[in-house]
């Protein structure tokens, strides 16, 4: 489908054209592929439909490679840091005890595969096979013309992945006389999409949830939003701020910046100091019952950034480093980030929150220097 349509696609759903909606694994990384990240409760509403949610095999194989990789490498840094700990106080640390109290004592593998698996459950997945479904010959006919999903790039190779995803996708979206609504910010998956007459490609999760979003919880969700911008929802901006607050703390951002000497970050902490809604026109709905409505909006905040920088200067006599002392440069970056947002949809006067949370989001906070101002006449 060469151009998105939002009408065309609405209608689509309204007269049943779209028979499921798909994921790629850049869907699931923008969340760093925490499955119970509230942006995916609104998947659970197709169980009830005629609208099936498809994964392809290819994509569970990475969405769970890559949960294996976050708990192994969150794992070896905790054990990394018992062994620190466990020199700098001069004694003995049980390292299993402690991982046993933490529930770590799985091996990622098998807990990616348990995460995943409970997901799939509860969100009613159907598998789609490469087995099949993908012609090799049209798969290697793309790949030596550099047709989408193939591109003109050094690195073709690592896009088979994508190839045999889409190609399945297309596939079973013509078996059984549909269309497939596929959630990718992918440029070779857009660009398959663009001559295909049976996959829709949309960029991010929050579209194509709000394009299934009946028209009374559109309502009732623009209603809470202008509550909320005029001030009338102080429950709900507390409850946001809050978030923003625990978000902040617990995954500060990288940082980048030059300096005149060796130096090693120690500490950063990231403080919200005041926010706003950014643009009212991107609210979306991401699922909505009897109960609850869910929606997603994007925040426009100001960040104080405090970095704490230790220096160090080269001697060269003891060749050894000389430790010039720790220094604190502070900073406010301006960040517009989504937020989703579940409350009761039935309310009089405010609404009530049933939870709040940051859409996961990479960060890096870039410095022009970190240096403080030397003086090196004292």
């Amino acid at each position: 489908m060469p151009v998105f349509d939002e009408e065309v696609i609405k209608d689509d759903i309204v007269h049943g054209r779209i028979g499921a909606i798909s994921l790629d694994t850049t869907a699931f990384d923008r969340h760093a592929c925490n499955l119970d990240a509230k942006a995916f409760e609104g998947l659970e509403q197709f169980k009830a439909t005629n609208v099936a949610f498809l994964l392809s095999e290819v994509i569970i194989g990475e969405v769970k490679a890559h949960i294996n990789k976050a708990a192994s490498d969150s794992k070896q840094k905790l054990i990394n840091a018992i062994r620190e700990s466990s020199k700098g106080w001069r004694r003995s640390i049980d390292k299993q005890a402690i991982l046993n109290m933490t529930g770590l004592i799985q091996e990622p593998a098998a807990f990616a595969s348990e995460f995943y698996g409970q997901f799939a459950e509860l969100k009613a997945v159907q598998v789609v096979p490469l087995n099949g479904n993908v012609d090799v010959s049209a798969l290697i006919g793309r790949y030596f013309c550099s047709t989408p999903p193939f591109g003109e790039t050094a690195n073709k190779k690592s896009e088979f992945p994508d190839a045999l995803t889409v190609m399945s996708l297309h596939s079973w979206a013509a078996v059984h006389n549909t269309k497939v609504l596929v959630v990718s910010n992918d440029r070779g998956w857009q660009a398959f999409a663009d001559e295909s007459e049976r996959l829709i490609c949309v960029k991010d999760l929050s579209t194509a949830l709000d394009l299934f979003s009946p028209h009374v919880a559109h309502e009732i969700a623009s209603q809470v939003l202008l509550l909320l911008q005029n001030g009338q929802a102080p429950a709900m901006y507390e409850a946001i701020e809050g978030e923003m607050d625990w978000y902040f703390e617990s995954s500060p951002p990288e940082i980048e910046g030059d300096a005149t000497h060796e130096y090693e970050i120690e500490k950063v902490d990231a403080v919200p100091q005041h926010w706003s809604v950014a643009d009212p026109a991107e609210l979306k709905v991401l699922n909505s019952d009897n109960e609850f409505i869910t929606i997603s909006i994007n925040v426009s905040a100001q960040i104080n950034i405090s970095v704490s920088v230790r220096f160090f200067a080269p001697d060269y006599a003891d060749r050894d480093y000389v430790d010039l002392g720790v220094h604190t440069v502070e900073q406010e970056d301006a960040l517009v980030f989504p937020v989703t947002v579940k409350f009761n949809r039935n309310f009089n006067g405010e609404p009530v929150v049933d939870s709040v949370e940051v859409q996961s989001f990479p960060y890096t906070s870039r410095f022009y220097t970190l240096d403080p101002d030397w003086d090196y006449e004292e």
